[in-house]
């Protein structure tokens, strides 16, 4: 069953408004435009290279001072989590 299937086409207007509306509102905030303009470099992303930058591995895994170390470009990576070991991550105060 389809997107369209499932909802009305009144309901996909309204999301493209509320969508629309949203962009307008978070556009004027401070952290936003700082983010944008730290992190992307001041331009907008596509939706297929939002999704690909909120679902990467590494967005998820490293801040922005590893991505500037390593020289990882924000947009347009590929990143893959190989293992995860939980159970091995610790502090220093868990060894007192």
């Amino acid at each position: 069953m389809g997107f369209h299937e499932l909802v009305t086409e009144y309901e996909v207007e309204r999301a493209k408004a509320l969508a629309e509306h949203l962009a307008k509102y978070v556009s004027t905030r401070k952290e936003i435009r700082n983010f944008r303009e730290e992190i992307l470099g001041g331009r907008l992303l596509s939706p297929e290279e939002a999704d690909t930058f909120v679902s990467s591995a590494a967005t998820c895994y490293a801040d922005r001072f590893d991505f500037r170390r390593y020289g990882i470009p924000f947009t347009g990576h590929q990143a893959t989590l190989v293992e995860e070991k939980a159970d091995e991550l610790h502090t220093d105060a868990d060894e007192s």
